[in-house]
Order: C-alpha cells, then structure tokens, then sequence
C-alpha cells in the first residue's frame, strides 16, 4: 500500500487534501465526521441512531500512523483512524 505524498489540512474551509504522487481527494470534514469508524460511532450506526454532522465540525489534528494510516482528531469525537486508501481517502473516488 503506497501512502500519500501529501496531506492538509484546510481548517478555514473545513477540507483535508491528500494528494498521491498520480492522484488527489479532497475530502469535507463533514463526510469525514460521519463516516467515523471508531466503536461509539459505529455502534450507534449498528443501532440505527442517526448521527447528525453539524457542518462546523473540524479536523483538529493530523497524526500520522504509518502504513497508509492517519489517525484524525475531530471534536464531537475521539480519535479515529482512516486508511488512506480506504474509501473514506480512497484516491480512486
């Protein structure tokens, strides 16, 4: 799995970029937000609750996990991970 060359973080516009060397995905935080994977959010979705984004919702931090792995730090939420070739930042979008 070849991870990104290059990911920011649009704070102001509520965007995470993640360029690969022969592609690019733009991503909202929203979207982001709502297909959090960690087990509260997931759980919630197992049980049918709706889980409404607001659409001020932001990425608060970058880490990176190596592997293709970035871990996000939104508020209204722990820190999740997401693949980078998952279809949350799948560059094939």
């Amino acid at each position: 799995m070849n991870g990104p060359s290059r990911i920011h973080n649009q704070r102001a516009y509520g965007l995470l970029t993640v360029q690969w060397p022969d592609a690019e995905a733009v991503i909202s935080h929203v979207r982001l937000r709502g297909n959090c994977p960690c087990s509260q959010c997931r759980a919630a979705g197992l049980q049918g609750r709706v889980m409404v984004v607001r659409d001020d919702v932001r990425v608060e931090r970058l880490i990176e996990q190596g592997y293709g792995v970035l871990g996000l730090l939104a508020h209204a939420c722990r820190s999740v991970a997401y693949s980078a070739m998952s279809s949350g930042l799948s560059p094939a979008e």
